[in-house]
C-alpha cells in the first residue's frame, strides 16, 4: 500500500473509531451501493479500490476504480 492510500486509509478509520457515522444524503429516485475487499487481508492499492453502484431513475452505472482480475474475483464471491 503506498503512502497516499495509507493516509487515506488511517483517516477513516479513525472517523471511524471517534463513532463518527458516515451516511450519504438521501436523494429521492438514487440509490448508491458500494463494495470493497478487506484490508488487511487485501493490500495491493488497486484491489482495495472502492466499487460503487450508482442507479438512479432506471439508469445504472458502476464505477470500478482501477481493481484487478483477483480483486474482482473476490468481490464476485461474496453475497
Amino acid at each position: 500500500m503506498g503512502a497516499g492510500i495509507r493516509i487515506l486509509m488511517n483517516s477513516l478509520a479513525g472517523r471511524r473509531d471517534a463513532g463518527e457515522v458516515q451516511a450519504p444524503p438521501v436523494i429521492p429516485g438514487l440509490d448508491l451501493t458500494w463494495f470493497w475487499n478487506p484490508y488487511p487481508y487485501w493490500d495491493s492499492e488497486n484491489n482495495l479500490s472502492l466499487v460503487s453502484h450508482l442507479s438512479i431513475h432506471g439508469w445504472n452505472f458502476l464505477f470500478p476504480g482501477d481493481l484487478e482480475t483477483d480483486g474482482w474475483e473476490n468481490m464476485l464471491k461474496l453475497p
